[in-house]
């Protein structure tokens, strides 16, 4: 009898809506067998200092008090907790839930979703941690004797979980591996003018965003759409392509490939680059609605 495909999904205790789609489709396949769930419960005080941390040098004191005064606000009306940043990368707290002054997308793709919604559809084990490479964590995984590990929590993930599965780690990268490392997703592509914005999912190695390419998919930039529907389309149209993916490394005849050049590595826009965005959307906004206008009046004239 051929033995089930074993997958490990890692993934955050409150993860966005698009991330619990993926996972949701995922868990409902009856092509793999999914033993388990690691659930990443790591945690992190807002504070002034750590609110801040690596954005202030690149974006500006000012700016990131703005940030960080905005993400306050936020889960105040959203009746959150504003002490706790969900899942291992700082940064979620104040890009959770989408941001008016930021280009995130909004809360159609990234309001939060708790664990629990996805334990509905999931019968094996939940494993809850905040290391999981603690010697315990390590061990436990190796008792699972996954072919693959499935990644939407954790953030970076070291060499010796890399190396449990056989096939592998495999996580989404919203972004074309060949020009665009690291973030923001979707951004930096309408930035640059791009015609089209990419999304991977790759097999993660130790240096970011340089694995192997399992799954691409591209997307073209509609001139009258704000950059923040931009990034609500790619990130909710893109979640069936997980379990594609998995599926895809499931097959033995299947190999990953490995770009010949791997992009530049982006992150958060500085201020003056923040400002030319906010001009660019203006732009677009514009668009749209004159756009709109013009098809009201040809209607109003054809009555």
């Amino acid at each position: 009898m051929k033995k089930n495909y074993r997958v490990i999904l890692f993934a955050a205790k409150k993860m966005q809506y698009h991330e619990f789609l993926t996972l949701k489709t995922i868990c409902q396949s009856k092509e793999i067998e999914i033993p388990a769930i690691f659930i990443d419960t790591t945690e992190y005080k807002i504070t002034l200092r750590n609110g801040f941390g690596e954005a202030k040098r690149r974006i500006g004191r000012v700016r990131s008090l703005i940030l960080f005064l905005t993400y306050v606000i936020k889960t105040i009306v959203n009746r959150e907790n504003p002490r706790i940043v969900i899942g291992s990368q700082k940064e979620r707290a104040l890009t959770n839930n989408g941001n008016p002054l930021e280009f995130f997308g909004t809360k159609k793709s990234k309001k939060l979703v708790d664990i629990k919604e996805l334990l509905l559809y999931h019968k094996g084990d939940h494993i809850y941690t905040d290391r999981i490479d603690s010697p315990k964590m390590i061990k436990k995984l190796r008792e699972y004797k996954p072919d693959l590990i499935f990644r939407y929590g954790f953030g970076i993930i070291p060499k010796k979980i890399l190396d449990i599965p056989k096939d592998g780690v495999i996580g989404f990268h919203h972004g074309d591996l060949t020009k665009y490392r690291g973030g923001v997703p979707c951004v930096w592509e309408i930035y640059n003018n791009e015609e089209k914005i990419g999304v991977t999912i790759q097999r993660l190695r130790e240096k970011i965003d340089s694995g192997e390419i399992i799954l691409q998919r591209f997307y073209k930039i509609k001139d009258d759409e704000s950059i923040n529907e931009i990034v609500d389309r790619i990130f909710l149209d893109s979640v069936d392509m997980g379990l594609k993916a998995i599926l895809k490394m499931k097959n033995p005849d299947f190999k990953p490939v490995q770009p010949k050049k791997i992009g530049k590595f982006y992150t958060l826009p500085s201020t003056k680059e923040w400002l030319k965005l906010h001009c660019i959307n203006l732009s677009r906004i514009i668009k749209k609605f004159t756009k709109n206008m013009k098809g009201l009046k040809k209607v109003y004239e054809n009555m």
